[in-house]
């Protein structure tokens, strides 16, 4: 999303007259069943660089709440991330290839694994880097490595230790961006490094940091117990709509706004007329 679609976003919550709340608050009053259609949250995944250094500030001015899900092993690290930047390379090889593949979805998946396992061999950077640029040259996607780590790089723990202190509350988004095989150590181990590392960054208690995001949105009912043993009050997903009265606290959906989104989609959504549509949609879709 541009600079100036994030503002033009930012004046149609205020125009329009919405409540932005935190999310502490909003999740207390969804429970309770009190929250209102104009009352919403506004959340942030990942905490890439552009987040600091453009939309934290205006939040801040604005003092509109906000809430950013930070994962924590590149933040510490500074390092770029990796699952992320490898999706996005293997990705766009496949859109550049003159003849599409015929392994779709499932081979792309492959490829990913596979890169992501020889990136992951030498945890040290310098070893990283060059492995990757063996495999840019490989895919023979066009794109330079310098700019390719900057464009997914994080904030620096400095950067969300000030945005905490300004104001932003920062939650739990897991340690290295992934859920592994989604089975309970894993998640466990995850969610709980994610929560000490960013209690230290922040100078703050554990228990503060209870609200989760599933990176990049792929989750499961088995997660559930597990984030209920770490007293983890909410979880969002990627999935697209509101929440009504009833919804399940670690399966929350939320609006996915982007560039592409025009203003009047963006208050379809909002007002719930979207979510009505699609379930209509579903309901009269002709039955195979």
């Amino acid at each position: 999303m541009s600079e100036k679609t994030f503002h033009e976003r930012l004046d149609f919550l205020e125009r329009a007259g919405y409540r932005v709340l935190p999310l502490d608050e909003a999740i207390d009053r969804h429970r309770a069943g009190t929250i209102q259609p104009d009352e919403v949250a506004v959340t942030i995944d990942d905490g890439w660089r552009g987040t600091g250094e453009v939309m934290l500030p205006e939040f801040v001015r604005r003092k509109m709440p906000a809430t950013l899900y930070v994962t924590t092993y590149y933040v510490a690290n500074e390092q770029p991330v990796l699952n992320v930047l490898v999706r996005y390379l293997v990705e766009r090889w496949s859109r550049e290839q003159p003849q599409p593949g015929t392994g779709g979805a499932a081979e792309e998946e492959r490829r990913i694994t596979e890169l992501l396992g020889r990136l992951r061999r030498d945890k040290a950077w310098p070893a990283r880097a060059r492995e990757l640029s063996r495999i840019v040259e490989e895919l023979g996607v066009n794109v330079s490595v310098v700019d390719l780590c900057n464009a997914f790089r994080l904030m620096t723990s400095g950067d969300v230790r000030a945005a905490s202190e300004h104001g932003i509350d920062v939650q739990l988004h897991t340690h290295t961006h992934s859920l592994h095989d989604q089975t309970a150590a894993p998640v466990r181990r995850e969610i709980a490094t994610n929560r000490q590392v960013l209690a230290d960054m922040l100078s703050t208690p554990e228990a503060r940091l209870r609200h989760f995001c599933y990176p990049s949105g792929v989750y499961s009912e088995a997660v559930f117990p597990v984030l209920r043993e770490l007293n983890v009050r909410s979880a969002t997903t990627t999935e697209v709509g509101i929440n009504p009265p009833g919804a399940h606290p670690y399966a929350l959906k939320r609006i996915l706004d982007c560039e592409s989104m025009s203003e009047i989609e963006l208050e379809a959504h909002l007002s719930g007329f979207m979510s009505i549509a699609q379930k209509a949609r579903a309901l009269f879709r002709p039955r195979a």
